[in-house]
């Protein structure tokens, strides 16, 4: 966007509307701020603390679709004048000169191609690392910054307890620096030799994953059942190498020296160990699952990527999840713990080992966020929190580093007390309770308690209920009371029901968004589904309700349709109200 800007009315409106005119022209947004427009947006306040708030007031008019709030927008602002060289003081800038210094200072702050690949790349890698969990829509492999890196980036800043600015500015540049990807790491892409260690070997296969495109855990998941992480010599039938390649089987990948469908055998392939991850690379491009990327983290996905490029029995695939820890482990060694520049050159460095780490022992909104994870996963995992142990106190402490040795002890991980890169990685996997769709789902279902029938299984707000599950007569309305307030809450997916029965077997085959979680991992928002006669079949002789707190010594609480009372009730339940218990959550 290009705002034209009256020389003289900048000059009369001074340094601090300057500024915010400055901001409003950055963020590219689609309103035209010209002439008249701008000076009744800028125009100067009554001088009384009123007409600040007033003028305050219409600049946040202004911006709210830009989702940015004024401080934000004076934030980049100030930013921009520091890295054209202004001060306070600096002459306000005005018509061309603004324009060209905000386009100059635009792919600074928001970079386009493969600028922003690295950065967007790292700014995941510390997300991670802090268990934050990206923004739906993050792509770290799209050569533009975006709304969804914006959203991750002041996520981040608010954590670190900085101005949220949303944007690539100097200090978040900075933080970035210190993060290494294993793609980048020049020296680990060579391979190291036969005689290298376990975890050197272990490396080159991430640093070389990451340079293809893919997870850098996954090429480590392949090697560990198939060979050890070992070039081996000789395996099943005339398989060799990492990943067990069929030497009568396999021709040489293109650029070894050798036409297309070339066989080559008696060791070929364990003296070219290059040439073993360049058949790696081209079977995970070949065999890639919909939905998967470089930034694919879950387990259970990266072990169904392995099986597809190895293509073992059946009976074996186990092997690759089975692999997962020991991979993880191996890859979080192969990097190191990001460190905040504080000064010029030797001081800070001279400095960083006396000073405890803040990645390791946080404090503020950073440790808030991780001791809040801890304890949910401890509660899960059943393991006793500590006499003294506060979530809500932002600073690790004694306590937390006591949990976190025995939630460690629990995960098979060093009993360190850190949080480090094996415990960020768990807990990353952990969601806090009360997720802002479970807060609407929960609102509209609390609305309607008290509603009642007016005749059996009918009246006015039960046949709407029975509407949204098209049905247009009476009938039980238990499910159909779910379905209406999923869709009153926001919820847009084809799925509507009115049989318990296709809740579960949607859930049970993780179709429409739903899966089956176990009671330890339930929280509020979530469906419950009964089963009273035990036939595990959740047929007529089954009810289903909306969870309303977390399965505490068996007993939760719901919000129900359809209940004995024939109304939408609040029911306290345990895991013997019936023969059979299951419980859903919704993913949109």
């Amino acid at each position: 966007m290009r705002i034209v800007i009256d020389g003289p009315l900048l000059a009369n409106q001074g340094p601090r509307y300057a500024r915010i005119a400055h901001a409003v022209a950055l963020t590219g947004s689609s309103t035209r701020a010209v002439g008249p427009q701008l000076e009744a947006l800028l125009k100067p306040p009554s001088g009384t603390a009123a007409g600040a708030s007033a003028l305050r007031a219409r600049v946040e008019r202004a911006t709210r679709h830009m989702d940015v709030s004024v401080r934000q927008l004076e934030a980049v602002s100030l930013e921009l004048r520091r890295r054209a060289g202004l001060t306070e003081e600096s002459p306000v800038l005005a018509g061309p000169q603004l324009v060209q210094l905000t386009a100059r200072q635009r792919s600074y702050l928001f970079p386009t191609g493969a600028a922003a690949i690295e950065l967007k790349r790292k700014l995941a890698e510390l997300a991670r690392r802090m268990a934050i969990r990206p923004p739906k829509g993050f792509n770290p492999n799209v050569g533009r910054t975006g709304a969804a890196a914006r959203r991750l980036i002041r996520m981040i800043q608010v954590a670190r307890r900085e101005p949220p600015v949303g944007a690539f500015n100097r200090t978040m540049r900075t933080l970035l620096r210190t993060i290494q990807l294993p793609g980048t790491w020049p020296a680990l892409l060579k391979y190291p030799g036969d005689g290298a260690s376990r975890q050197q070997r272990a490396c080159w296969l991430a640093a070389n994953a990451a340079k293809a495109g893919a997870p850098p855990i996954l090429a480590i998941m392949c090697a560990i059942p198939e060979s050890g992480i070992a070039n081996l010599g000789g395996g099943d039938r005339d398989s060799v190498g990492f990943f067990q390649i069929r030497q009568s089987i396999h021709p040489v990948p293109p650029g070894f020296g050798a036409a297309s469908g070339t066989i080559r055998s008696e060791g070929w392939w364990q003296e070219h160990p290059e040439a073993q991850m360049a058949w790696w690379a081209a079977e995970m491009k070949r065999v890639r699952p919909s939905g998967m990327s470089a930034q694919t983290s879950n387990p259970d996905q990266l072990a169904a990527w392995a099986y597809g490029i190895e293509r073992c029995a059946a009976q074996y695939r186990h092997r690759y999840r089975d692999a997962y820890s020991e991979a993880r482990r191996l890859v979080d060694h192969c990097t190191t713990a990001p460190t905040v520049a504080t000064g010029a050159g030797g001081a800070a460095a001279a400095g960083a080992a006396a000073r405890p780490s803040p990645y390791l022992y946080p404090t503020g909104a950073a440790a808030l966020v991780l001791k809040s994870k801890l304890e949910v996963l401890a509660r899960r995992r059943g393991v006793a929190i500590p006499a003294g142990f506060d979530p809500n106190r932002p600073r690790t402490g004694a306590e937390t580093r006591l949990l976190l040795r025995r939630v460690q002890a629990k995960l098979g991980l060093a009993t360190t007390g850190t949080f480090n890169r094996p415990m960020r990685e768990a807990l990353l996997k952990v969601k806090l309770p009360g997720s802002p769709y479970a807060d609407r789902l929960l609102g509209v279902a609390r609305g309607e308690l008290g509603v009642r029938e007016t005749s059996p299984n009918w009246g006015t707000r039960v046949s709407q209920y029975l509407r949204s599950a098209s049905v247009t007569y009476p009938a039980p309305w238990c499910a159909s009371f779910v379905t209406w307030s999923l869709a009153q809450a926001g919820d847009r997916t084809p799925f509507r029901s009115a049989a318990v029965a296709a809740w579960v077997n949607a859930a049970t085959n993780r179709e429409h968004g739903m899966r089956v979680v176990p009671p330890g991992d339930v929280r509020p928002g979530d469906i419950v589904a009964y089963d009273w006669d035990g036939g595990h079949d959740y047929g007529q002789a089954a009810h289903i309700g909306i969870v309303s707190s977390q399965v505490s010594g068996g007993r939760f609480t719901t919000i129900e349709g359809n209940t004995s009372s024939a109304n939408v009730s609040a029911e306290n339940r345990s895991m013997g109200s019936a023969p059979n218990v299951l419980f859903i959550r919704v993913e949109r």
